[in-house]
């Protein structure tokens, strides 16, 4: 009996040591300028994609990505003054011209559309964030068939945004 115990708490062991006790030790923090925001450790600097260059930012892995680019609010609010993020997005689904409405959820500011990427659709979750001198449109993207297992994590990930 005492062998099973000693062969138990080695086993425990070995998979607190290979599992790690939380998911934070799996995340970092990424700058970019005045934003930050957490991400996934594994997540790597896409930013020299060809796609990549009208974003201010891209991280990701193959088949799911975070970018975020932002705009100055002097070029916005001398036409709209006091534009809240809120109006900020609308505003972006708007200009590219998408079927889909802004939501708030504990004062996160977000929307999702899909799009065909080839021959794949994918699922994008946006959301838009206002600081003292730009609006940021930060996309989490994935195929739209792993959506639903992403989808919890990309809210916690937009949560962690500072400005």
């Amino acid at each position: 009996m005492k062998r099973f115990w000693g062969l138990l708490t080695v086993l425990l062991l070995t998979a607190a040591l290979f599992t790690g006790c939380n998911g934070t030790e799996k995340e970092t923090t990424f700058t970019c300028g005045e934003l930050s925001i957490t991400l996934p450790a594994e997540y790597k600097d896409l930013s020299q994609q060809d796609y990549a260059a009208d974003f201010d930012f891209l991280y990701g892995l193959p088949n799911e990505a975070v970018l975020g680019f932002k705009q100055a609010r002097a070029s916005l609010e001398t036409s709209r003054p006091n534009l809240t993020a809120k109006e900020y997005a609308q505003l972006f689904i708007d200009a590219a011209e998408l079927s889909c409405a802004v939501e708030e959820l504990d004062g996160l500011v977000f929307f999702t559309y899909s799009a065909m990427a080839g021959d794949t659709e994918v699922t994008y979750l946006c959301s838009a964030f206002k600081s003292e001198i730009n609006f940021w449109i930060i996309q989490f993207y994935c195929p739209s068939n792993t959506y639903s297992q992403h989808e919890a994590d990309f809210i916690r990930y937009l949560r962690s945004v500072k400005v």
